[in-house]
């Protein structure tokens, strides 16, 4: 175990590496990630001190937009369906089709 500089505790163990916050506001928990996931982690942080709380949280809140904007997306493409069918399938049309 190391303590390290705000209040973090890093362990080194057998299965991996292990990073603990110390916070008084909120509980923490530890989770096992494989080196490879980590790395990613780090690729994806928006600045070099962002911690991987903070990384995960903004993906969670784009994997939460990414659900509302596809919900949309389909609702509007259910409801074009309908007036193109409106548009499309009708007498008129088939008409010129035969002609």
């Amino acid at each position: 175990m190391i303590l390290g500089f705000c209040g973090k505790v890093y362990y080194s163990g057998l299965y991996g590496n292990y990073v603990v916050a110390i916070v008084t506001e909120d509980e923490v928990t530890t989770i096992q990630l494989k080196k490879a996931v980590v790395k990613e982690l780090k690729s994806l942080r928006r600045y070099p001190r962002e911690t991987y709380n903070e990384t995960i949280s903004n993906l969670i809140r784009l994997a939460k937009e990414s659900r509302v904007r596809r919900q949309y997306d389909e609702f509007l493409h259910m409801v074009q369906q309908a007036k193109m069918r409106e548009l499309w399938d009708n007498a008129e049309d088939e008409a010129w089709e035969h002609a």
